[in-house]
């Protein structure tokens, strides 16, 4: 068996991914194979070669994390996934887990945190790390993959997207929105794909569980 672990990539936005790769590239037991920006690409590089761990982004076009993760339990069980979020909300990790994820971490997480996630999921090859074992991930970079800056949420959503949130949380439709915001439905469902990229939330419920939490509404 090679002691190599490879990894696969799966996000949407280029910079997180370069940047991963970036701090993944000097630890020397550590092979990304590939990096893609959504599930259908995903799928479609698992013909070629198979990693030992993917990163599964939650969010991205065509096919997002959690339906590519139903198609990784039935057809690659063997992989070991680790989902990846922008917001921690501890019902959205408990779900991902309990649908077959085997870890669930922040982009914002340290380096030193994913490799102890990494070596983990792959504790036959733990201590093969040229040099120094364990040593390599204290040495390892000290920056986070990613980490723009922390905004209060009301900064991070828009006026427009708030006034939506309110809308969805007194049950309205997104046809019902459209109507009261003089909106095109379409426009409206671009908002509502936007408030999810930002609190990584999907059900209404959630969503109104969060908007009382931050005094949204």
């Amino acid at each position: 068996m090679s002691q190599t672990i490879k990894i696969g990539i799966a996000e949407d936005h280029l910079l997180f991914r370069q940047g991963f790769m970036a701090l993944l590239k000097p630890i020397n037991n550590l092979q990304v194979i590939f990096d893609v920006s959504n599930g259908v690409e995903l799928l479609l590089a698992l013909e070629n070669e198979q990693p030992d761990i993917i990163f599964l982004d939650i969010e991205m076009p065509e096919m997002g994390g959690e339906e590519a993760l139903l198609h990784l339990k039935i057809q690659y069980p063997h992989i070991k996934i680790v989902m990846l979020s922008m917001y921690f909300q501890p019902a959205y990790k408990t779900e991902y887990l309990s649908n077959g994820a085997h870890a669930f971490l922040e982009k914002t997480a340290h380096i030193n945190k994913i490799l102890e996630t990494i070596y983990t999921l792959c504790p036959d090859k733990q201590n093969i790390i040229s040099g120094s074992g364990h040593g390599a991930i204290d040495g390892a970079s000290t920056s986070p993959v990613f980490s723009p800056p922390i905004l209060p949420i009301k900064k991070q959503l828009s006026p427009r997207e708030i006034e939506i949130i309110k809308l969805i949380c007194a049950g309205h439709s997104s046809k019902e929105i459209a109507v009261k915001m003089e909106l095109s439905k379409r426009t409206v469902d671009s908002h509502r794909f936007s408030i999810l990229k930002k609190t990584g939330i999907k059900k209404n419920i959630a969503l109104c569980a969060f908007a009382r939490k931050h005094k949204l509404l």
